[in-house]
């Protein structure tokens, strides 16, 4: 097939089958609404084409120049793509089904909405990218650079990114369900509305970072740091946080609702209005915070260090507090008589 027979097949949408264009130069070439399959595209150039609407199914890009490509409801399926480049490319509603990628440049890209489902995903750069609505899932994943990138209604779940680097990245409405982030670093980022939904944070910096509204519900946070934090408004909800360094963070607001938080530290924490509602607390360093109406029904403060901490009406209904040391606790509230009645009543059986 030659250049002409090409441009027939696509201006035809006749499939394209087992051909052979390496070292092609496609450069701006019009290769929309067709379908390539077991194709091999080494060291092509195919900067600027356009490939809306067409797939690629068991396709071969090795050394392929495709920056600036534009790729709109495109799809790639059971490809193979390496030490390619897609420098700033346009996807939109483009997908990637069980292909494998590796050491593929995604510098400067746009993304509205992409999806890579399955397959395997090694050293892929996407610094200084836009991306909205980048969904992974499934995949097996090395090592991702999103340095500089701005990532915003993005997806990630049950993904290992411990090789991943987000430095000086935006993160907004950007959800991780289940996914590995251990050692990671987010220090002095911004992440809007964050969803750390069930994820492994193991030993992640997130001190001096801005956190509103972040949601680490059944996240396992042990060895993190938030020192000097701003997480206002934050879902720590039955979350492993033992151990955590809180130092200065502030936490207005947030709910720890059956945390674990063993020997966790706050010190100098705001939690104004804080809700630790039947959250484990043994041994936890809450000296010098701000607990005006914070709520430890049915915690468990043993040995905790309260000394120098405003509890201005903090509730302590229910609360365990053996060895726990305070020096404002008459201006907390105790157990609620009614409360305590409610807590202990049971349906009686029928006569």
């Amino acid at each position: 097939m030659d250049r002409a027979a090409l441009d027939n097949a696509v201006q035809r949408a006749m499939p394209v089958r087992g051909m052979d264009f390496n070292g092609w130069d496609l450069r701006g070439a019009d290769l929309s609404a067709t379908l390539f399959e077991d194709c091999s595209f080494e060291g092509a150039a195919l900067d600027d084409a356009d490939l809306g609407e067409s797939q690629f199914v068991r396709c071969h890009f090795l050394r392929t120049s495709m920056n600036g490509c534009v790729a709109a409801t495109t799809v790639f399926v059971e490809s193979h793509i390496e030490r390619a480049s897609f420098r700033n490319a346009r996807f939109n509603n483009t997908s990637w089904y069980k292909c494998r990628l590796k050491d593929v440049r995604f510098d400067e890209t746009q993304v509205d909405f992409a999806t890579f489902s399955g397959g395997q995903l090694e050293n892929l750069i996407f610094c200084r990218a836009k991306l909205d609505k980048l969904i992974l899932a499934g995949a097996e994943l090395g090592a991702f650079d999103f340095s500089g990138a701005r990532l915003e209604r993005c997806v990630f779940h049950e993904c290992d990114l411990r090789r991943a680097k987000f430095d000086s990245a935006g993160l907004v409405h950007v959800i991780f369900v289940k996914a590995r982030l251990a050692g990671l670093s987010f220090r002095g980022q911004r992440l809007e509305y964050p969803q750390f939904i069930d994820a492994d944070l193991k030993d992640c910096d997130f001190a001096e970072s801005d956190l509103l509204q972040g949601n680490f519900t059944q996240a396992c946070l042990t060895g993190a740091k938030f020192h000097r934090a701003r997480a206002p408004q934050a879902l720590f909800m039955q979350a492993e946080i033992s151990g955590v360094d809180f130092t200065g963070a502030t936490l207005t607001q947030a709910l720890f609702v059956r945390a674990r938080a063993v020997a966790a530290c706050f010190h100098g924490a705001q939690l104004y209005q804080a809700n630790f509602a039947e959250a484990a607390l043994g041994g936890a360093d809450l000296r010098d915070t701000e607990l005006t109406y914070a709520d430890f029904s049915h915690a468990v403060l043993d040995g905790a260090n309260l000394g120098g901490a405003a509890m201005f009406r903090a509730k302590l209904h229910g609360a365990r507090m053996q060895g726990t040391r305070f020096t404002d606790r008459e201006r907390a509230l105790g157990d609620d008589p009614d409360q305590l009645a409610s807590d202990r009543w049971l349906p009686q059986a029928p006569a």
